[in-house]
């Protein structure tokens, strides 16, 4: 269930590694996510780009940088020793013409680097300059991949020479695999020719980060109203928190019943660390991670009296407070905003974040950071931003960055979902979230239109309200449903309400205030903020709406169509 006033997403359930899974570490490129709207004359540039902050991110996918290949061949050549055993070296092999792997032996906790950087074709002056491919599997069953343990280009070069990092889970025997052109050969790459010069280099152990534990936890500081300075962090040689219940359930984030969804996973001896931030006098908080290696991350938040327990979810009940995607959609990193007040806390209480990468299979570094996020003029009915009709309508562009559902002492009607409601949402919100609020004076025609256009947002729904009693600003006060509409057409997901067209009881009146409500409408993506445009025009009937003024026709011989219409322009 999603708690109000509350927003992130969780994603489905993906394939679950094992818990021994090893972990590759690698470079992605970063993808910026957008800006800011300034003028309406930027209309077309920003519905294109959105609005994000900047440390934004796509993270790769469940299986991110496994290389999903058919392998084949066998090779029965010597079993390559363990390079940290008795005492840490590089050790140096090669591998045969059109052979496609070599087993070697590695102890569980040790960091191990595979590279073919050096490596030639027959003699050193052929250095290998093409396409390398290189994975890692296990020694055992069908010999599955280890996922993520996949590289093509780690010696720094595009489409060049393969190395990879990854830290042993077990003691036991792996597979390295190495193809040429950049995939396996029963998809289209090639075996290598006879190579020489890949090297197996023992890193040694992986120490446990500094903020491994809740006590060690790294305070992210005072809050400000943005993610300016991100904290770098790593998962890598992280262990999994046990003290004070948080290894089982309720306080594990997959435990029965799974307390963060059960697309939030975490898997059996998986790691995390740890951070903290105080309580803001606003009690807002917004925690925003980057994944710079790490491939897959997730967080919950906790809360405290100290260090040491005893912890509660900051929700206090089982459901927990979780993220595994960005605030924006679905392709990003973990983002989460909450009101610290609303779950009991107090001005300068502390809020642990536990921070793990959530498949177990790509450990690696990544960033965070909190912020004191400040929400929007017209988050609820008493700050709605005045719209004026205008005839032509220039859009108004608007984000629901940092919005919530704020209509406390304010009774509002139950929304169906004929009316936009997300109440098929998996969480099953049975009212709109992240919503915005404008207000309209109706035009002397008696009559208007309000139009949405498609930002980052192209699945919203919109309401009418008139003020039934009270004041919006000092409640109690109560709002009437007058129209809604969730979709202008079959193929346009973005709302359109005509109060000609739609059965408004009494109807508008020339003067009086109507409140118009939007929100994110996406099936099972409600929770997601983004950038949309509002226009609202009068309803300006034709020239020849009344006899007086009727259009003249022309009698000729032949007969030439004149255009007209009878909509309200």
């Amino acid at each position: 269930m999603l708690p109000p006033n509350s927003s992130h997403r969780s994603i489905a359930s993906v394939a679950q590694p094992s818990a021994n899974t090893a972990v590759f570490i690698a470079s992605k490129p970063r993808q910026a996510m957008v800006a800011k709207v300034y003028s309406s004359l930027l209309f077309l540039l920003v519905l294109l780009l959105g609005s994000h902050k900047a440390m934004g991110q796509t993270p790769q996918g469940a299986d991110c940088n496994a290389c999903l290949c058919t392998v084949d061949g066998n090779n029965l050549d010597g079993i390559i020793a363990d390079a940290c055993l008795p005492t840490p070296v590089i050790r140096t092999f090669s591998m045969i013409a059109n052979r496609t792997y070599r087993r070697f032996n590695v102890t569980a906790g040790n960091m191990y680097r595979i590279s073919t950087c050096g490596a030639y074709y027959g003699v050193p002056a052929n250095p290998v300059t093409d396409d390398l491919v290189m994975h890692i599997r296990y020694n055992t069953g069908v010999f599955p991949p280890v996922p993520g343990v996949c590289d093509d280009d780690g010696c720094g070069v595009s489409n060049g020479a393969a190395a990879l990092t990854f830290v042993a889970p077990t003691t036991a025997t792996y597979r390295m695999y190495l193809y040429r052109n950049g995939a396996c050969p029963l998809e289209g790459g090639a075996y290598i020719p006879a190579i020489s010069g890949i090297t197996i280099e023992c890193l040694g152990p992986v120490p446990a980060p500094a903020n491994d534990e809740p006590c060690g936890a790294i305070d992210l500081g005072v809050l400000s109203g943005s993610c300016s300075l991100p904290v770098a962090g790593t998962t890598v040689g992280s262990t999994q928190t046990t003290v004070s219940g948080m290894s089982v359930a309720p306080l594990n984030p997959t435990s029965s019943p799974a307390p963060c969804g059960t697309g939030v996973q975490y898997t059996g001896a998986g790691g995390d660390v740890w951070y903290r931030v105080a309580v803001p006098p606003t009690g807002l908080i917004g925690i925003e991670t980057g994944e710079t290696s790490l491939c897959a991350g997730a967080l919950a938040i906790y809360k405290a009296p100290s260090c040491t327990g005893t912890y509660q979810w900051i929700t206090g009940v089982a459901t927990g407070l979780c993220s595994i995607d960005g605030l924006f959609g679905p392709a990003e990193a973990p983002g989460i905003v909450f009101d610290a007040f609303q779950y009991g806390m107090a001005v300068g209480d502390m809020v642990y974040i536990r921070y793990w990468e959530r498949l177990r299979n790509e450990e690696g570094e990544f960033t965070i950071c909190a912020y004191a996020p400040q929400r929007p003029i017209n988050n609820a009915p008493c700050g709605a931003i005045t719209l004026t009709p205008g005839d032509p309508c220039v859009p108004a562009i608007y984000s629901t960055e940092n919005s919530s559902s704020a209509l406390t002492g304010i009774t509002v009607p139950a929304l169906t979902g004929a009316c936009g409601s997300p109440g098929n949402d998996p969480y099953g919100v049975p009212y709109p979230v992240n919503d915005l609020w404008f207000v309209v004076t109706v035009p002397s025609t008696n009559n208007m239109t309000v139009t949405l256009s498609a930002g980052t947002l192209d699945d919203m729904a919109m309401a009418w309200y008139r003020l039934g009693s009270g004041n919006l600003c000092t409640p109690p006060a109560t709002l009437t449903l007058i129209a809604c509409n969730d979709n202008t057409t079959a193929t346009n997901m973005m709302p359109r309400i005509n109060s000609n067209t739609t059965a408004i009881a009494p109807a508008l009146a020339s003067g009086e205030q109507i409140y118009v409500r939007v929100w994110n409408r996406k099936p099972a993506q409600s929770n997601y903020w983004g950038t949309f445009g509002i226009c609202v025009t009068p309803n300006n009937p034709p020239p020849n709406n009344l006899p007086c003024g009727a259009i003249a026709l022309e009698v000729n011989y032949d007969c030439a169509l004149i255009p007209g219409t009878n909509t309200l322009v």
